[in-house]
């Protein structure tokens, strides 16, 4: 799976839903801060005999000489999707014309055309099966019809989805945004930073920690903000926090670890699915964040497990059931995130090496990160 991390592909269960519309919208709305290239990417996916995208005579199939054609469009023709893209601000725009079974070719040659960490727009279903965008968006049928096969296919990959009645779309654009040339969704979700450890090995409170010019916490927010609609702070002392302007969400009682805290979150979160994750890991992982609230949608929520074994607990996603295992959990004076997490219909996630979230607990962790930074 190719990573792209910041490229927003936008996706379609059918024809003519508004895939352009939203593309070109979201160009205008970003071109002036950001240099956004527009790509459109057509799959073929027979060599021969019918037309895969239905109808005779586009040109498409007749016009591939090869496995893959990629070209930089112009946008002297403005009624092609193409042209829409410039028209809307685009700086630079491509096609990418490919054979399925050569998808993942065709999509290295366009990353190597673009160069590294430019904001892309792409549309296209197909492209999700070998690549892994910042942000897939799917446009729903608004009759309710049958998705087409590419859909279908790759549906469950989606971070979000929306629908067009052909004026405008039920979700605000405004939720999308792009910072730092990377895309992001505010969801309907929750996060939730725990911060009511008692940060022994490290000495002093963790959440508190310069980082940069800010404290961790601080930091962590600033990367979950463009995420979620709604964020808190799990601690017992809501006046050390007061400076985030976040709510600060206190234990139903104290002093019973972790579990208690997601519990009581679970209580006060406006929403059903909610992320968690410890002060004490300053980078978050937005990807390992978004593949974990996909995986929460049939489960009660989901968790990582490292190679070799052990889970993540504190960068999970649990949904509001999971308080029944939690409080089961609690009512027999155990503690352990685990012990809950064993008694619920929990997704696990395997994790490699790279995707482990890193804890720093003590300060030559701290510093140690600080070097890395420099």
């Amino acid at each position: 799976m190719i990573r792209v991390p910041h490229m927003l592909l936008v996706g379609a269960s059918g024809q003519n839903q508004g895939k352009s519309t939203l593309t070109c919208r979201l160009i205008a709305r970003y071109a002036a801060a950001h240099k956004v290239v527009g790509v459109k990417i057509t799959t073929i996916r027979e060599r021969n005999g019918e037309c895969p995208r239905g109808g005779k005579g586009c040109g498409v199939c007749t016009s591939l000489e090869g496995d893959w054609a990629l070209s930089e469009e112009t946008g002297e023709n403005p009624d092609k999707d193409t042209g829409r893209m410039f028209a809307a601000g685009a700086d630079q725009v491509f096609w990418l014309r490919v054979f399925q079974s050569h998808l993942a070719e065709g999509v290295g040659a366009l990353l190597d055309r673009i160069g590294p960490d430019r904001p892309l727009i792409c549309e296209g279903n197909s492209p999700r099966l070998v690549l892994s965008p910042g942000l897939f968006l799917v446009i729903r049928d608004l009759t309710g019809q049958a998705a087409k096969p590419s859909a279908t296919a790759v549906a469950h990959r989606a971070d979000g989805s929306l629908i067009f009645d052909g004026t405008d779309f039920d979700l605000p654009l405004a939720r999308i945004t792009c910072s730092q040339d990377r895309w992001a969704l505010r969801r309907d979700a929750t996060a939730v930073i725990m911060a009511g450890g008692k940060s022994r090995r490290m000495g002093t409170d963790k959440g508190l920690l310069k980082v940069g010019h800010k404290p961790m916490i601080e930091h962590i927010v600033d990367q979950l903000r463009p995420h979620f609609s709604e964020l808190l702070v799990s601690a017992n002392d809501p006046d050390k926090y007061a400076f985030l302007n976040l709510p600060v969400v206190s234990d139903r009682q104290v002093d019973q670890g972790p579990l208690m805290g997601i519990a009581s979150a679970l209580d006060k979160a406006r929403h059903d699915r909610v992320f968690v994750t410890a002060c004490d890991i300053p980078e978050v992982d937005i990807d390992l964040m978004a593949s974990l609230l996909r995986h929460a949608h049939h489960h009660d929520g989901a968790v990582g497990r490292t190679p070799e074994g052990h889970l993540e607990p504190l960068f999970a996603v649990y949904r509001k059931r999971f308080a029944t295992a939690a409080n089961a959990t609690l009512a027999t004076r155990a503690r352990g995130v685990r012990a809950a997490i064993e008694r619920s219909d929990m997704a696990i996630i395997d994790l490699d090496a790279q995707s482990e979230p890193i804890n720093l607990n003590t300060p030559e962790d701290l510093a140690r990160y600080e070097a890395t930074r420099r």
